[in-house]
């Protein structure tokens, strides 16, 4: 049964039991409950829930069919299911949480249990629920894998390497091998030299292929077309028509002149109605806006002739007249 915490079911696989690694006789899942808390004692509280719990049924021919199940309450997921920034976010989330088991891989009484159990089935092991890792398959090898030296490294490396920091790695209990940064196996042979840079590619150039297999350069070509083009288009008759230079009329020129004379003459007038008095400036503005003498400056008397005419005609009333 799963232990309190670990009811979330995350996902069912079959192995050999003797593909289970063992330590002093007992396998790495026997009173997985126990581990898990003296983990969580020696690293702190979540630890351990970097593993998920197993529940494991016997089948005949030494097969195990094994659920697991884990403390995240969310849909599991294989890491190839996930988009980039999701990967990239759980992945730092399980190398964060494997370095935080140093203080466990070196305490004396479980240190090689916990070494044991950093070893997992193969790729598919890593399961994320939600923004967590978390793995299935944990504390097993393929049978041949613990054959050798050189086959643990290369499957580590294949497997749970990508996510070890310096001083945590995966061990086979009873042996030395252990895996380092760099993924080297201790006391393996050296390294291969590491590969020259492969060389900068070539600036790339836009070619044109033909059918026969010739390959010529696109710009040239592509510049002399388009300079033919603009002579054909200026040789060709018609194709540039220039407006023909015509003098203009003389007529209408000598009427634009009139008006423009007349125009400033009347301009003329109109500065002059201004400056004349308030009596005057009436006349004087109408002879500028019409261009003729006022009328009114014609048909209206004198006023020293309405006196004189009125002095007139009282000297020639009778003088005895009383009426």
């Amino acid at each position: 049964m799963a232990r309190m915490g670990n009811v979330h079911f995350v996902r069912s696989t079959q192995v050999g039991a003797d593909e289970v690694l063992h330590v002093d006789g007992l396998s790495v899942w026997e009173n997985c409950a126990v581990l898990f808390r003296r983990i969580e004692a020696i690293c702190g509280e979540g630890a351990s829930s970097v593993f998920a719990e197993p529940n494991v049924k016997p089948q005949g021919s030494g097969g195990l069919v094994v659920a697991w199940f884990g403390g995240y309450d969310d849909d599991p997921k294989p890491l190839d299911a996930l988009d980039r920034a999701m990967n990239a976010r759980v992945e730092a989330d399980l190398s964060s949480r494997l370095a935080a088991l140093r203080p466990a891989l070196a305490d004396a009484d479980i240190g090689e249990t916990v070494a044991a159990m950093i070893n997992i089935y193969d790729a598919s092991a890593i399961m994320a629920v939600g923004e967590h890792a978390i793995l299935t398959n944990w504390g097993v090898l393929p049978r041949g894998v613990v054959a050798s030296q050189a086959g643990f490294a290369r499957h580590s490396e294949a497997t749970i390497g990508p996510y070890l920091k310096s001083g945590v790695s995966p061990a086979v209990p009873g042996q030395s091998w252990r895996i380092t940064g760099g993924m080297e196996a201790v006391g393996a042979s050296p390294p291969s030299q590491p590969r020259a840079p492969a060389a900068a590619p070539a600036p790339m150039q836009t070619v044109v292929v033909e059918r026969t297999g010739g390959v010529r350069l696109l710009p040239p070509l592509l510049l002399s077309a388009i300079f033919a083009s603009a002579l054909a288009y200026v040789a060709w008759p018609g194709s540039l028509i220039y407006e023909r230079n015509v003098p203009p009329d003389q007529a209408a020129q000598a009427g634009w002149d009139k008006i423009r004379d007349d125009l400033a003459k009347r301009a003329s007038a109109f500065e002059t109605a201004l400056s004349k008095p308030a009596c005057e400036a009436k006349d004087a503005w109408v002879e500028a806006s019409l261009g003729i003498p006022a009328p009114a400056a014609a048909a209206a008397p004198d006023a020293a002739q309405k006196s004189q005419q009125a002095a007139e005609d009282a000297a020639k009333k009778p003088a005895g007249d009383g009426k």
